[in-house]
C-alpha cells in the first residue's frame, strides 16, 4: 500500500526485467534535469502512476538500505547497475517548490486531474496485483510487479477531464435587425375577408348540418306474470321432491 505523506511527496514502484527495458520518461533539459518532462502513454512508468511535472529526489532499489539522493544538476539513468530483474522505487514530489530543501528546484505544480488519475492508477494496481500473484503463483516480486503494469496498461482509463463550457444561447437579446424581423413575424396579417358570423347558443341548427340525436337505448321485454308463477312453481316442485328424497319419504310405485 502506498504509504501517503505530510509533504507533497510519493514512493513510486518500477519494475525493470532487463537494461534495455525503456520506462517511457522524457527528463527536462533545463533545471531542475530531474523533472519529468513527458510520460509516454500506457509505458511502464504511465502505468507505475508518473506524471509529467514530477521531480525526482531519489532513487533506490528493493531491498536496499538508502536513496540515492539527486540534486536537479544532471539527469537521471535509472538503467544503471547491474541487478535485474528488480524494482526501482522513485522518491518523487510533485509540490513545484523547494523540491525536498533544494531551494533553487523550482518549476510548475502537476495539475489536479493528473495527480488524480495518478492515484487511480496505483489504488487499481494494487488490486489487480492480488489477481497476479493467483494466477502466476510464486513468482519474483519484479516479474509480478511487471505483470501487473502490463494489465494496468492494457484497461481502459478515463482522464475524466472537464468539459469546456458551452456558450449559452441568448433568448432576450439579439441584434436590431433580428429584433425588427421578429416584430414583423410575430405581427398579426389583416385580411379583406370577413369573417362568417358565429352562430349564437339558442338558434336551431341549420339544416346542412346533421342534428344531434340521442342515444337509443333498448327497452326490455315484459315477461307475463302467469309464465313467472308457472315457472317459480316448477322450481318449488323440484325442490320439495329433492328434500323428500334426501329424508327417504319419497315412495317409487314398483309394477
Amino acid at each position: 500500500m502506498v504509504r501517503k505523506p505530510a509533504k507533497p511527496e510519493v514512493f513510486i514502484k518500477v519494475a525493470q526485467i532487463s537494461k534495455d527495458d525503456p520506462l517511457g520518461i522524457e527528463w527536462s533539459d533545463e533545471r531542475p534535469k530531474t523533472r519529468i518532462v513527458k510520460v509516454q502513454d500506457r509505458s511502464v512508468a504511465w502505468s507505475a502512476g508518473l506524471l509529467p511535472g514530477m521531480v525526482l529526489l531519489g532513487v533506490k532499489v528493493a531491498n536496499t538500505a538508502d536513496f540515492e539522493e539527486l540534486n536537479g544538476a544532471k539527469r537521471p539513468r535509472l538503467c544503471g547497475g547491474s541487478m535485474f530483474p528488480r524494482i526501482l522505487i522513485l522518491k518523487c514530489t510533485y509540490h513545484g517548490k523547494n523540491h525536498g530543501g533544494y531551494k533553487d528546484l523550482t518549476c510548475e505544480a502537476c495539475s489536479q486531474e493528473d495527480l488524480d488519475l495518478s492515484a487511480r492508477i496505483r489504488s487499481r494496481a494494487q488490486v489487480y496485483k492480488k489477481n497476479v500473484i493467483a494466477r502466476l503463483g510464486p513468482a519474483d516480486g519484479a516479474v509480478i510487479l511487471a505483470e501487473v503494469h502490463r494489465v494496468v496498461a492494457r484497461e481502459y482509463w478515463h482522464t475524466r477531464k472537464k468539459k469546456a463550457k458551452a456558450s449559452r444561447a441568448s433568448m432576450f437579446t439579439s441584434d436590431d435587425e433580428d429584433a425588427h424581423a421578429d416584430e414583423t413575424q410575430s405581427r398579426p396579417t389583416t385580411s379583406h375577408v370577413k369573417p362568417s358570423p358565429s352562430p349564437s347558443p339558442s338558434s336551431p341548427p341549420s339544416p346542412s348540418s346533421p342534428a344531434h340525436t340521442p342515444r337509443q337505448v333498448k327497452k326490455r321485454k315484459s315477461v307475463p306474470k302467469e309464465k313467472i308463477k308457472a315457472t317459480s312453481a316448477t322450481k318449488t316442485n323440484k325442490r320439495t321432491w329433492r328434500e323428500a328424497a334426501a329424508r327417504g319419504q319419497l315412495h317409487i310405485k314398483e309394477e
